[in-house]
């Protein structure tokens, strides 16, 4: 009987801790997506298409060999541009997110970026992919900083990178961790606070003490010229009084 207790206290452990830990899982995962919802060119909810040239490339929800599910996200380019679709993810400041896609592409250029993932707002992005041989894990690490929300790209080409040719992305994901491992590539949102504390400390007592002296000079000087100029035009005044007195005395 004592035994009984011990193995059903034990599977009640086991059964609770599994639970949490789906729980803690399933807070920390913010995006999952394999493009099961939607075809052709109506995107899953969230995502929307940007381009750099317009006409020339397109993003639309295609059957193919996936990653995770039956469909893929496929961008194409009939010319060298920037193309990517996006996604706005509600995220806490000061925090780490780990953002993950399984990627492919075909006939780019190969002198410039290819398919790639990232974040709007940060030019670096994660490592390209050129082959469709096979699906290729790619993974950034975004430090959120100030940010409140992250908008995720997955793109072909980039930023003075313009490229050609076709992507296909699939299992894209975004979650928040702890830690990031040693060699991982890291994205830094820009900090808005830096902004802040260069304006405040511009109108700091001991920013505007060190200015005080520049601006005595230039007032100074301001005041000495309108009352230079207000002495010539009064002597002016005079001399054509006088020149008058005299014309009509010698009258």
């Amino acid at each position: 009987m004592m035994f009984r207790k011990l193995m059903l206290g034990a599977s009640l452990s086991l059964l609770l801790g599994a639970v949490h830990a789906a729980e803690t899982s399933a807070q920390a995962l913010l995006l999952n997506e394999s493009f099961e919802q939607g075809a052709g060119a109506n995107l899953p909810e969230g995502w929307s298409l940007m381009t750099w040239q317009p006409n020339v490339s397109s993003a639309t929800l295609a059957a193919a060999s996936a990653a995770d599910g039956k469909q893929v996200l496929h961008l194409s380019s009939s010319k060298p541009n920037h193309v990517r679709v996006n996604k706005t993810i509600a995220v806490e400041p000061n925090q780490t997110y780990l953002f993950q896609a399984k990627v492919k592409a075909r006939g780019a250029n190969a002198d410039k970026l290819a398919a790639v993932i990232g974040v709007e707002g940060v030019y670096d992005v994660s490592e390209t992919v050129r082959t469709d041989a096979d699906w290729q894990l790619r993974q950034v690490y975004i430090k959120s900083n100030d940010a409140q929300e992250l908008q995720l790209l997955l793109g072909l080409g980039h930023f003075g990178n313009e490229n050609q040719g076709e992507a296909w992305f699939d299992a894209v994901s975004l979650e928040k961790v702890a830690e990031i491992p040693a060699g991982a590539k890291v994205l830094e949102m820009p900090r808005s606070q830096a902004k802040t504390e260069n304006v405040t400390a511009a109108l700091s007592p001991a920013a505007q003490g060190k200015a005080a002296p520049w601006l005595m000079l230039v007032g100074s000087t301001l005041v000495l010229s309108v009352i230079g100029m207000g002495l010539a035009m009064l002597l002016m005044r005079r001399n054509v009084v006088e020149k008058g007195v005299v014309a009509k005395d010698a009258a």
